[in-house]
């Protein structure tokens, strides 16, 4: 997905996840705002 902060699938439709971020998650971090996934926001809450 464009979100994507971490991992993105690697387009092949085979649901395969690579390193990498979407294009929103990379433009959002370029204008200097913090990007969260599902596992890193758990751990900054604590």
């Amino acid at each position: 997905p464009s979100c994507g902060s971490f991992k993105i699938y690697d387009g092949s439709f085979t649901g395969k996840l690579i390193d990498g971020e979407g294009i929103t998650a990379s433009l959002l971090k370029s204008n200097n705002i913090k990007v969260y996934n599902e596992i890193n926001y758990i751990e900054k809450l604590k």
